[in-house]
């Protein structure tokens, strides 16, 4: 339960600007899901909003990796395949020859 509860603490900080105090309680949010060893339900979703205050925040190295997880864990998170395709860098075109 402790898991939910920061995770909804942390969506009202986050909608309130308040990026930091919001990363730390999704950082506590994951951190109590993991150390239940139960399956989570939302725990992509959290995942996703993790992302989201690390792009606020302009931690941008770590967005990609957070949205990778987050469609590990539900494939079918659409928010979170569609900013991926946003953070993930496109290869340089190849030269004509």
């Amino acid at each position: 339960m402790t898991y939910v509860v920061s995770a909804v603490l942390a969506t009202g900080l986050y909608a309130d600007g308040r990026y930091a105090d919001a990363l730390a309680l999704y950082d506590k949010a994951l951190a109590n899901a993991q150390a239940s060893g139960a399956a989570v339900s939302g725990l992509a979703q959290v995942t996703f909003q993790r992302a989201m205050v690390e792009y606020a925040l302009g931690r941008t190295d770590q967005v990609a990796a957070d949205l990778e997880k987050a469609v590990a864990i539900d494939p079918d998170l659409f928010a979170a395949h569609y900013n991926l395709a946003i953070f993930t860098p496109t290869p340089a075109p190849c030269p004509m020859p």
